[in-house]
């Protein structure tokens, strides 16, 4: 199934007179996931030629946006055109692909910041230390501040939720607030935000003791006379929620952002480490990463428990790919951050947020 301009196509192959029902077809986002299921009414009224053909069938399907990156509602479809395949439909699927990811906004790095400053933003490039941000070059970073203190950090991921580690909260919403675009810890700037929480669910397998499922979402209060939970802020930008493991891989370069004991928000490249339980035997559990230097130059205990490691792809999109978690001490060699792999969690993100499997806020 693929759908441009509200019309989709579902292809149906070895079908015979009297086939009638509701056809299940999956509709596929830019990176080949699926985003929606419609469903498709077809009885066909007269025998095919050949009896068995490759036949499309244009349906039509609701697409409730303007963009291709939007996301599709579950509803009946009415058939509207038959006619026989005989060109490559993938060539059609590369096409509609590459004009999703044209005009897609979410996990785009900010480019130049709100105040006409450039910020560091490269895959590959590695930059020992780190380094002090410029004010709001990293939009989906988030402050946690829990009864007036920031301790913690996170990643916006649309709507009213915000992704964090599950030890960096308890069930007391009113006990906790989101700053939105600090720069300075405690000094919020003209694009600040501060909200309330409304909920938090913390991962029900959580272990403490063990870091296992170190992940919780926070969902944020509406807005006065409003759906929605953030208003319309130049300096806020979500990022990407990652849906296969396969995503990124060891030796990719990433970027870690935090404040830690420092007063303004700082950023910091740090590598994909594979094999991670030869450093942390079977400490190293699953739905959970490595990053870091090896030589203990660069370590994610330096900035904040919570907050997001976030990966570039090769097209410019940028994905939440770990929560710092946990580590041995801070900055020891041969013993690299351990991070929360988002990706494990896909599934139950979606569940909890009631998001469909790709929507504007994580393609």
């Amino acid at each position: 199934m693929t759908s441009q301009n509200g019309r989709g196509t579902l292809t149906i192959r070895d079908f015979k007179e009297g086939d009638q029902g509701v056809y299940t077809c999956e509709a596929m986002n830019s990176k080949g996931l699926v985003f929606a299921i419609p469903d498709g009414n077809l009885s066909l009224s007269q025998r095919p030629n050949p009896e068995t053909m490759d036949v499309i069938f244009y349906v039509r399907d609701t697409v409730v946006s303007s963009s291709l990156y939007a996301l599709a509602e579950i509803d009946k479809a009415v058939v509207k055109k038959v006619e026989e395949l005989f060109s490559d439909p993938m060539s059609e699927i590369r096409e509609i692909r590459s004009s999703a990811e044209r005009q897609l906004q979410c996990g785009v790095p900010n480019k130049g910041n709100v105040y006409g400053q450039e910020g560091p933003r490269s895959r590959r490039k590695r930059l020992a230390g780190w380094k002090e941000t410029l004010p709001t070059q990293i939009q989906w970073q988030v402050a946690i501040q829990d009864e007036g203190l920031i301790h913690c950090g996170g990643a916006y991921l649309g709507g009213c939720w915000v992704l964090t580690a599950a030890h960096c909260v308890r069930p007391k919403p009113k006990s906790f607030r989101i700053k939105l675009s600090l720069w300075r810890k405690h000094r919020k700037q003209s694009t600040t935000e501060s909200i309330p929480v409304k909920n938090i669910i913390i991962h029900n397998e959580y272990n403490p003791q063990t870091h296992a499922n170190d992940i919780a979402l926070v969902q944020l209060e509406t807005l006065p006379l409003s759906d929605k939970c953030v208003q319309d802020n130049p300096a806020v930008r979500t990022v990407g929620v990652p849906w296969s493991t396969q995503q990124f891989q060891p030796n990719d370069t990433c970027t870690i952002s935090g404040w830690g004991k420092e007063a303004t928000l700082k950023w910091a490249n740090m590598t994909l480490i594979g094999n991670c339980e030869n450093y942390y035997k079977d400490r190293f559990l699953p739905g959970m990463e490595c990053a870091g230097d090896l030589e203990g130059k660069v370590d994610s205990c330096q900035g904040d428990s919570g907050g997001p490691l976030v990966c570039t792809d090769a097209s410019g999109l940028s994905y939440v790919w770990g929560i710092v978690s946990w580590g041995n001490k801070c900055s020891e060699p041969n013993y690299p951050g351990v991070y929360t792999k988002v990706a494990h969690y896909f599934d139950w993100i979606r569940f909890h947020t009631g998001w469909p499997a790709v929507t504007k806020y994580n393609q």
